[in-house]
């Protein structure tokens, strides 16, 4: 049974509600869920905002139908197959989207010292990979890359495939 004080604060708390919420409020309280994305479904955790996600749904459907995971070890390595695949679609979009932002900031720069501005576009293509490379250079480099821990061999009779049989054997 609540104590009085926690209903008196409940009634409070209920009487400032100011009615109905818009569409746009209701689908942003959706995604406070998703701040650090320890409890997003697949499609919440792996679909930007400019991305379909029944395309990501097809794309997942199509691979479950193909290898039909037969339990929740294979389903899981699936998964991350397709969580791979779709995030290496975005890799040309991303690299194109990169190298025009950069061509663009060289055409609009005032000291173009060089002539860069007169050059060919295959000039310019290399010229914005190379800017961007020595811009991220400095972040990159500042990431210590540590050793990852040894990982634990296991070696019980049975938990590996025999010769000749794959980790996907349908023989059961």
């Amino acid at each position: 049974m609540p104590s009085k004080r926690k209903i008196a604060s409940c009634r409070a708390n209920g009487a400032k509600a100011k009615g109905a919420k818009s569409p746009e409020v209701r689908q942003k309280s959706a995604l406070n869920s998703l701040w650090h994305g320890l409890c997003a479904t697949a499609v919440d955790a792996m679909v930007l905002p400019n991305e379909d996600p029944k395309l990501f749904l097809q794309l997942h459907d199509s691979y479950m139908r193909r290898y039909r995971p037969q339990d929740e070890c294979e389903r899981q390595i699936l998964l991350q197959i397709v969580y791979v695949v779709w995030r290496m679609r975005r890799v040309p979009t991303m690299e194109t989207t990169l190298l025009h932002s950069e061509i663009l900031r060289i055409n609009k720069r005032d000291d173009d010292v060089n002539g860069f501005k007169n050059m060919g576009e295959s000039f310019k293509v290399g010229l914005a990979f190379k800017n961007l490379r020595m811009r991220n250079a400095h972040s990159i480099s500042s990431i210590v890359m540590k050793p990852a821990p040894p990982q634990p061999h296991y070696s019980h009779e049975g938990t590996q495939p025999s010769a000749g049989e794959s980790a996907f054997s349908r023989s059961r």
